[in-house]
């Protein structure tokens, strides 16, 4: 039994200590080194340089295993037929970095930023000294996207990012039937590493405020359209409501004229047929105005 959890044990580790080759590898010389590939290497050594006058290198990835192979390097596999290496750029991206982990702060409420990885599309030996930045639409939604600069004379520069953040999500603990009430009975808050989402992912669960839009499967991470208003009280039910100061206190049953939610003002129709303006305070249950 021993002999065969060891076994499992040492496939495991092997799995585990395998490096995939990347598609694309930045580098910050002219030339090329194992380093770039494998920060850990011990003998390290240049392998490739960059052509004079150009600053990116397409290589076959079956010609790159050779020469891994031929530098006693074993643990890697390879997705793609070729690997890419660029050279970076020797200009100083740290106000860039800045507005784009600001631009992601303003559009999550809650959001733990770890690194912004940034490479113009070019080579470039500077950038302009004012500039603004603009990210393409919707890129928030991913942990990577296009960033352009744009100078003061009208001149872009484009650069990749890729954000590595985690985000406060909730995920439906159950199935969940349209029109549910959502709440932390059939959610849960978690927070989880930024990649994907198809739409803003929900930010605040607070009670008595949202229901499902549709069905939803559980495990799906809730986004803005998932999820629409709940309405406490809707249009010809009847309402239970209260009037309190510090003379008097009176609770009377009315009739609802229209829909409404946690907080809004309504007006409802006593029996007398009075309007009486009142504010949404549970379920069924609204206070005069």
């Amino acid at each position: 039994m021993f002999k065969y959890l060891l076994i499992i044990l040492i496939l495991f580790l092997n799995l585990h200590a395998t490096t995939v080759l990347k598609k694309t590898y930045y580098v910050n010389s002219n030339s090329i080194k194992l380093s770039d590939i494998f920060a850990d290497v011990k003998n390290d050594k240049i392998i490739y340089t960059f052509a004079q006058g150009k600053h990116s290198k397409r290589v076959k990835t079956s010609q790159l295993k050779k020469v891994l192979l031929s530098n006693g390097i074993k643990e890697f596999k390879s997705k793609s037929a070729y690997v890419r290496f660029i050279q970076n750029s020797p200009v100083d991206t740290s106000k860039i970095k800045e507005l784009i982990k600001r631009e992601y702060e303003k559009q999550y409420k809650y959001i733990d930023i770890k690194s912004v990885d940034i490479h113009s599309r070019g080579y470039i030996e500077k950038i302009p000294k004012e500039y603004t930045i603009k990210i393409q639409g919707r890129s928030y939604l991913r942990n990577n996207g296009i960033v352009i600069v744009k100078s003061s004379t009208h001149q872009d520069t484009f650069f990749d990012y890729f954000i590595n953040a985690k985000v406060n999500v909730y995920k439906a603990k159950e199935d969940i039937k349209r029109r549910s009430e959502l709440s932390i009975i059939n959610t849960k808050k978690m927070m989880i590493s930024l990649d994907s989402f198809r739409d803003m992912p929900v930010q605040e669960m607070i009670k008595s405020t949202l229901q499902s839009k549709h069905n939803i499967k559980k495990g799906t991470i809730l986004t803005l359209r998932d999820i629409e208003k709940l309405y406490l009280v809707k249009r010809g039910s009847n309402v239970n409501v209260f009037l309190d100061n510090s003379n008097l206190s009176i609770s009377l049953f009315a009739k609802a004229t229209q829909n409404g939610c946690l907080g809004d003002t309504i007006s409802v129709v006593n029996n007398d047929g009075k309007k009486i303006n009142v504010i949404v305070t549970a379920k069924h249950t609204a206070e005069v105005k």
